[in-house]
C-alpha cells in the first residue's frame, strides 16, 4: 500500500513538475506568445495587431508583464497605418483573480501611446472594432469587472479627425497619474496639451463603482486651459443616473471673445469673466443658478 502511495505522490510531483517547465518555456518563448496574443486579438477585433519590441513576463502570485512597440491597425479608409500605437507597456495583475468576477490589476504603465481617432463622410468610425459583436441588452453589473490601484501615463497623444472638423483635435498628456485610494475613490493629477494650449487637471472623484450601482458621488476637480480656468466641486446623490447634484461651476478667464472665437460662436460678450454657476436637482426638477458675472460685457443683438 505504501509503495502505491509512494509512487502516486512520486507521479504526481512529476506532472506538476512538467507542468510547471512546460509553462516555463511558454513563457521564455516571446516569439510563440507574441503570435498568439497577436493572432488573437487581431481575430478579435478584425485588425492587424502586433508586439514587435521586447516581451518580458514575471511568474508570481503578481506576475508582471512589459512589453515593447504595440501597433494595432487603422480602418482601410483612414490616413496612416495605425490607429493605436504603444512605446511601452508595463502591467502587474493579482493571477488569481483572473478565476473571480472581479479583474485586480495593480498598476498599469503606459509610456509613449498615441491614439488616432477618425470619421469619414459616410458616418464610419476608425474606432468601430469587434466585427459582428451587436449591443444586447446586458444585465446590469454590481461591480466593476476591473479593479485598478494605480494608473500612469507618459507621453499619451489623441487627435480626432472629421469632416466637420476645420482641423484635427489634438490632445496629449505630457504625464498623468490616476491613484485608487480608500473606498473606491481616485486622485488625478497630470498636465499636457489641448489645442496647442497647456493644460492640467488635478482633482478627487468618488466611489468610482457608484458610477454602475448607483450611490452617492463626491467630485473635486480644478482644470486650467491656458488662461482659463474651471473648478468643480460638490455631490451627485445618484451617480448612474445623475439625480441629486448638488454641483459648483467656477469658469474664470481674462477675455471671454476667446472661448467664442474658440468654439466658433457668436461674439455675445466681451472681457474679463468669473462666474460660478450652481446646480440642484432634486426629484425631476434641476434648478440652475447663475451667482455672479463679473466685468463681463454683453452685447445686444448677438
Amino acid at each position: 500500500m505504501w509503495r502505491i502511495f509512494k509512487f502516486a505522490i512520486l507521479s504526481l510531483a512529476a506532472v506538476l513538475l512538467l507542468c510547471l517547465a512546460v509553462a516555463w518555456w511558454l513563457i521564455e518563448d516571446g516569439d510563440w506568445i507574441r503570435d498568439e496574443a497577436g493572432a488573437f486579438v487581431t481575430e478579435l477585433t478584425g485588425r492587424d495587431f502586433s508586439i514587435e519590441g521586447p516581451l518580458d513576463i514575471g511568474i508570481s502570485a503578481h506576475p508582471t508583464v512589459t512589453a515593447g512597440n504595440l501597433r494595432l491597425a487603422n480602418a482601410p479608409w483612414a490616413d496612416g497605418d495605425d490607429m493605436i500605437r504603444l512605446q511601452r507597456l508595463r502591467v502587474s495583475f493579482e493571477l488569481f483573480s483572473i478565476f473571480s468576477d472581479q479583474f485586480i490589476i495593480h498598476f498599469i504603465e503606459a509610456d509613449g501611446l498615441s491614439v488616432a481617432l477618425a470619421e469619414n463622410e459616410q458616418g464610419e468610425a476608425n474606432w468601430d472594432l469587434f466585427p459582428g459583436e451587436q449591443a444586447e441588452g446586458d444585465e446590469p453589473m454590481d461591480k466593476w469587472p476591473i479593479s485598478l490601484g494605480r494608473l500612469s501615463l507618459n507621453e499619451f497623444s489623441l487627435s480626432h479627425d472629421a469632416p466637420d472638423r476645420v482641423e484635427p483635435l489634438d490632445f496629449s498628456l505630457a504625464e498623468l497619474k490616476a491613484v485608487r485610494l480608500e473606498g473606491e475613490r481616485v486622485e488625478l493629477d497630470g498636465n499636457g496639451s489641448l489645442g496647442g494650449l497647456p493644460l492640467t487637471i488635478a482633482g478627487r472623484a468618488g466611489p468610482l463603482n457608484h458610477l454602475i450601482i448607483g450611490g452617492g458621488m463626491d467630485i473635486k476637480i480644478d482644470l486650467s486651459l491656458g488662461e482659463i480656468d474651471l473648478n468643480i466641486d460638490g455631490h451627485v446623490a445618484d451617480a448612474l443616473t445623475g439625480k441629486g447634484a448638488d454641483l459648483t461651476f467656477n469658469f474664470s478667464g481674462p477675455e471671454f471673445t476667446w472661448l467664442t472665437h474658440r468654439f466658433d460662436i457668436p461674439d455675445f460678450s466681451s472681457g474679463p469673466f468669473d462666474f460660478d454657476l450652481l446646480i440642484d436637482s432634486e426629484g425631476n426638477r434641476t434648478k440652475i443658478d447663475l451667482v455672479t458675472v463679473d466685468s463681463v460685457q454683453l452685447h445686444p443683438g448677438c
